[in-house]
């Protein structure tokens, strides 16, 4: 019974931690995506503002213009130009940060992977542990209101527990908690 009761607890503690390692790299990978996207949307704003520039400087009418141009018209022009690679800068400043964030977000969901692969092996090793430990050389022989009889390695031994009054408002299962009031042990080997 015993046995039944801490593979169930099992069960459930290892249904728990996989729902929650899902979540987490649930979590994570749509970070991921948001973060990607807005790389995707940076990049095309530069690449936009850096194509505008490029068309800017390499026009030839540029050049005409600023020996036919009145320092008005230069001013303006001037003034487009300072405007657009002030946008660039902004657009790269953006670019850099995005980066930041993206790196840190990687190495955030490399700490959740390590974390989830760490406690993946604890798991494994815990239920290793309790399958060493999970002895099939006992039963529950007897188990009463009043006492519960375990007989270990094959009947050879036998443990008498002698339950008292119940505890109030402590409950095992469906079944209020009882006080142990003996434990005894006796070998049937004679």
């Amino acid at each position: 019974m015993k046995s039944h009761f801490i593979k169930e607890s099992k069960i459930l503690a290892h249904n728990e931690k996989e729902a929650l390692y899902s979540k987490l790299l649930q979590s994570a990978q749509e970070q991921y995506e948001k973060l990607q996207s807005r790389i995707a949307n940076t990049d095309e704003l530069l690449k936009e503002a850096e194509s505008c520039l490029a068309d800017l400087k390499a026009d030839s009418e540029w050049e005409e213009c600023e020996t036919d141009c009145s320092d008005d018209e230069m001013e303006e022009e001037d003034s487009e130009s300072r405007k657009l690679e002030e946008e660039l800068g902004s657009l790269k400043a953006q670019e850099e940060e995005l980066q930041r964030e993206l790196s840190d977000l990687e190495t955030e969901n490399e700490q959740i992977l390590a974390q989830m692969k760490h406690l993946q092996e604890d798991e494994k090793s815990c239920q290793e542990l309790l399958e060493r430990c999970n002895f099939t050389e006992w039963e529950i022989s007897e188990w009463s209101e009043r006492q519960a009889v375990f007989n270990f390695l094959h009947d050879s031994i036998e443990l008498t527990v002698a339950f008292g009054t119940p505890v109030d408002g402590d409950v095992f299962g469906e079944n209020p908690s009882r006080k142990i009031v003996s434990l005894s042990f006796e070998s049937l080997l004679d």
